[in-house]
């Protein structure tokens, strides 16, 4: 079996220079975290919860979203102004619980890439909810 070297291996050992070499944050870069937390009360289908707002430039490693029992029928999805379930897809909230990233075009997405992608949002749809919300959102 071959051993291949990923892309930024590649440049780190080819110890390149000028545009060949790994991006800012993506080699020993330090991880930084937006917590924010909302509680709905009766809270209608189509209200949208601001909860982040990387720096420009920043790349987005990680989303994390906590729910209590939000009620029958809810759904919370997870992204920007311009796609709605960007980094976490529309998710059950009918019991309590956690869900993560989980959308391809979300991981390692680099804020500013398009205007308004830079305030992350949570959606929520279905049914009205009533409890509490926890984000984590992680970037480079």
């Amino acid at each position: 079996m071959a051993t291949v070297k990923g892309t930024n291996k590649t440049l780190i050992d080819a110890k390149g220079s000028g545009g060949n070499v790994v991006p800012r944050g993506e080699f020993a870069g330090t991880l930084k975290c937006c917590y924010d937390t909302y509680t709905f009360t009766a809270d209608a289908s189509g209200e949208v919860v601001e909860v982040a707002t990387p720096p420009k430039g920043s790349k987005i490693m990680g989303v994390q979203l906590t729910f209590a029992n939000l009620g029958t029928g809810c759904t919370l999805a997870v992204g920007d102004i311009n796609t709605t379930a960007l980094y976490i897809a529309a998710t059950s909230a009918a019991a309590a619980g956690s869900t993560q990233i989980n959308t391809v075009d979300g991981i390692g997405y680099v804020i500013g890439t398009t205007p308004g992608d830079d305030e992350i949002l949570v959606t929520v749809a279905g049914s009205a909810v009533d409890g509490i919300i926890e984000t984590l959102i992680y970037y480079v």
